[in-house]
């Protein structure tokens, strides 16, 4: 390239980039005055006007006239300035102490315990994700399930039942719950003695 080309270029790359800075600074200028002129306008406005000094409203102070303690309904009365109401609370103690004696149909009351343990007639059955099975006990004490398929260590899943079939005197069935299997067991005893083929 040849040296006057290069200045031409040159030049022109310059009187572009001078350009671009003194349009630039144009702008700024009028942009600037021109927010800066509102800017003052509104400082002006509010410095026109007077600051008024609000007083604080005191709060209404609420004392505690008497406290009923002792008695199985807690009550507290409050007295507001120029407003007297009564104000009634609930003793959650014992709103909690009424629903921990009284348990839920669906809540297992032996939870602490992992040994299966006895359970009524009216309770077999009666918790949510708990499985019900049948067993029969024979009276040479083999016991068996729906199928007749023989049960191997059955102390593990039924506990101490031979206590308990002894109480009954092995005429009626026992109802047993094991936590572990979370299953709900029925053993029936019945006078004939279990062989195998």
């Amino acid at each position: 390239m040849e040296k006057t080309t290069l200045i031409k270029i040159g030049t022109h790359i310059g009187a572009g980039f001078l350009g671009a800075v003194i349009g630039g600074m144009i702008v700024h200028h009028k942009t600037s005055k021109r927010y800066y002129d509102d800017l003052e306008s509104v400082r002006a406005y509010y410095r026109s006007k007077k600051v008024v000094d609000i007083p604080k409203a005191d709060p209404k102070p609420v004392v505690e006239k008497k406290i009923s303690s002792g008695s199985e309904d807690i009550r507290k009365e409050y007295v507001a300035p120029g407003e007297a109401y009564t104000a009634e609370f609930i003793d959650y103690r014992k709103f909690a102490k009424d629903i921990q004696e009284t348990p839920s149909v669906q809540e297992d009351t032996h939870v602490n315990t992992e040994a299966p343990y006895q359970i009524s007639v009216s309770e077999f059955g009666d918790l949510e994700g708990y499985d019900e099975k049948t067993f029969t006990y024979f009276s040479n004490g083999i016991i068996t399930d729906e199928v007749f398929s023989v049960i191997d260590q059955p102390d593990d899943i039924l506990g101490d039942y031979k206590t308990l079939l002894e109480e009954s005197g092995y005429q009626e069935p026992i109802y047993i719950r094991n936590p572990i299997t979370m299953t709900d067991y029925c053993l029936s005893p019945i006078d004939k003695e279990y062989y195998l083929e």
